[in-house]
C-alpha cells in the first residue's frame, strides 16, 4: 500500500524573497524583513510565517508543484535541495506583486 503515493515536494526552512522592484506597494513589502518566509511543513500542509513584525501565519497546500495560500500563490521549481520559489503575493490594497524566494542554508548541528 502507498507505492503510488509520491511524497510532496519539501519546501520547509527560511526563505528570502526578491520582489519585482517595478512593484508600487511600498505599504505591504516595508512591513517585510528577510528572510521574509518561514515555512513549516508536515506533508501537503505547510504554514507560512511573514517575517512583517506580527509574525502573520497563513495556512497554505502543497499540490504537486503549487504552493497556494490565501495571500501567496507560487510555483516549486529547481531540483531537490536548490527549490525556488516564483510566485505573487496578495497585499491588501494593491495589486498582486511577483516574487522569487531561495530557501536559506540551513546551519549544520554537532561541527559536522
Amino acid at each position: 500500500m502507498g507505492k503510488g503515493i509520491a511524497a510532496p515536494l519539501s519546501i520547509g526552512g527560511e526563505w528570502t524573497v526578491q520582489f519585482d522592484p517595478a512593484a508600487n506597494c511600498a505599504s505591504g513589502l516595508s512591513r517585510l524583513r528577510q528572510p521574509v518566509l518561514s515555512i513549516s511543513q508536515s506533508g501537503p500542509g505547510a504554514l507560512i510565517t511573514l517575517n512583517d513584525g506580527r509574525s502573520t501565519t497563513l495556512a497554505a497546500t502543497i499540490t504537486g508543484a503549487t504552493l497556494a495560500a490565501a495571500s501567496l500563490t507560487a510555483t516549486i521549481a529547481g531540483k531537490p535541495g536548490e527549490h525556488v520559489l516564483e510566485g505573487k503575493f496578495d497585499f491588501d490594497g494593491c495589486a498582486p506583486v511577483a516574487f522569487r524566494a531561495t530557501r536559506q542554508a540551513q546551519a549544520k548541528k554537532g561541527g559536522e
